[in-house]
């Protein structure tokens, strides 16, 4: 029984000074800013629910309300993320404010816009696309404009092979829905 319990002990501890230590302080100074991002988040999603209609304005039982489900979600996000940022601020001793300028600096990168950039083509995707299109020109689309906007090469061989993969994709998968499995597409 001894040897089980000191199997989940480490073998070794790493030096307050080590690499390992002051990389796992870093992550845990991310992991607070991002908990305190998911809280607001998860304040905003309770929030908008509870403007939606309560169930006992239209007759009907209390746990049919709409915005039910987004409320408990908010909570438990809320919650989830509080749990993190209280775990990451004891294992990083705080944020400071070096810590939120990086943060910051990080939303003025290219990675982070690159980031926003496929959001609002996957936005675009089923927003607008979806549902006003076939479902197989309207991936077609996405898939050749994303990877045209996300690509290493400008050659025109690497555009035929863009076009050739977005295509290929796009019929694969409206086949696969449509035909194989049976799936109605939007």
């Amino acid at each position: 029984m001894s040897e089980n319990y000191n199997s989940s002990v480490p073998e070794s501890v790493p030096e307050p000074d080590s690499e390992e230590t002051k990389h796992d302080m870093k992550g845990a100074k991310l992991d607070a800013i991002v908990a305190v991002l998911m809280m607001a988040l998860g304040i905003i999603a309770v929030i908008e629910a509870a403007k939606m209609p309560i169930a006992k304005t239209f007759g009907a039982a209390w746990y049919t309300s709409p915005g039910l489900m987004p409320i408990v979600f908010g909570y438990a996000l809320i919650v989830m993320s509080a749990v993190m940022l209280i775990k990451s601020c004891v294992i990083s001793k705080g944020i400071c404010k070096e810590d939120v300028v990086r943060a910051i600096a990080y939303f003025k990168t290219k990675t982070f816009f690159r980031l926003l950039l496929a959001a609002f083509l996957l936005t675009v995707y089923i927003f607008v696309l979806l549902g006003n299109m076939p479902y197989m020109l309207a991936t077609f689309l996405y898939l050749f404009v994303t990877m045209f906007l996300f690509r290493t090469e400008t050659t025109s061989k690497h555009i035929v092979i863009m076009l050739l993969v977005s295509a290929a994709v796009a019929i694969g998968l409206g086949y696969g829905f449509k035909e194989l499995a049976r799936i109605p597409l939007p």
